[in-house]
């Protein structure tokens, strides 16, 4: 348990993703009377909330609920994508790979989304071509520089910053260099390694401490809401979208 605001003492518990861990917090947050829950997931996703969740005021971060039954909070992956492209373009860069991954997913396909969108803003014409699936690993980024110096591509927007790295480990076996010969721009900012890649990587962030802000405030104004349980249950939400954030380093040239 941690002090909180408002009064309020905030329990966190790591279910690790197991069931039998997570229908034990339950027990045990209902056993201590607990006035709300926020139930996240480490991959953003569309789950089915655990029953459990209805007999209170819940809030979903980094998840939702397709049927809209619990008010959610998700990073905005078409921003994210967007803004990722527009730190290419914006440095002259009109040729642009994007490494996606090739599992559909709110990630993948919203970031693709937004990289369509960045380049009709600045009236790049989309090039499928320029597209690569592949598993967003740092083997699947390293499986793809072939094909990324086979578009032409002067800069290379990647799924996650894992990818990139991987993409880096081949373009230099190929001579390479970054950013005087390809440009990479990564997603997720996971310092542990795009701070520390050389040059270090140009990205754009996961808001997870924004998220996590807002999940508490929505939590305590359904906390604080004159709702009875049938109110809380039967209202239909849309997922509430956080701006994900450039992080520019030295990956990035400008033409």
């Amino acid at each position: 348990m941690k002090p909180g605001v408002n009064g309020k003492i905030l329990l966190v518990v790591d279910t690790d993703g197991r069931k039998d861990v997570e229908r034990r917090t339950f027990s045990f947050m209902f056993e201590h009377q607990v006035e709300g829950i926020i139930y996240s997931k480490w991959v953003h996703g569309s789950i089915t909330p655990p029953d459990e969740l209805g007999r209170m005021p819940s809030v979903l971060v980094n998840c939702y609920d397709e049927c809209g039954r619990f008010p959610a909070v998700v990073p905005d992956e078409v921003q994210g994508g967007a803004t990722a492209t527009r730190l290419l373009l914006e440095a002259g860069h009109r040729r642009i790979a994007f490494v996606n991954d090739a599992a559909p997913s709110p990630a993948s396909v919203g970031r693709l989304a937004g990289y369509k969108a960045a380049l009709a803003r600045f009236d790049v014409d989309f090039d499928p071509s320029l597209v690569l699936s592949v598993t967003a690993d740092q083997e699947g980024g390293y499986g793809a520089a072939a094909q990324v110096l086979a578009t032409g591509a002067t800069g290379v927007f990647c799924h996650n910053d894992r990818t990139a790295l991987g993409l880096y480990d081949a373009l230099r076996e190929s001579g390479k260099r970054m950013p005087d010969d390809i440009s990479v721009v990564g997603f997720d900012n996971q310092e542990v390694i795009s701070a520390h890649m050389h040059p270090a990587l140009t990205t754009v962030g996961l808001p997870q401490y924004d998220l996590g802000v807002m999940g508490v405030r929505t939590l305590l104004r359904r906390c604080g809401a004159d709702n009875d349980e049938s109110e809380i249950v039967s209202e239909r939400f849309k997922p509430v979208h956080v701006q994900c954030p450039a992080v520019p380093r030295d990956s990035v040239r400008t033409l």
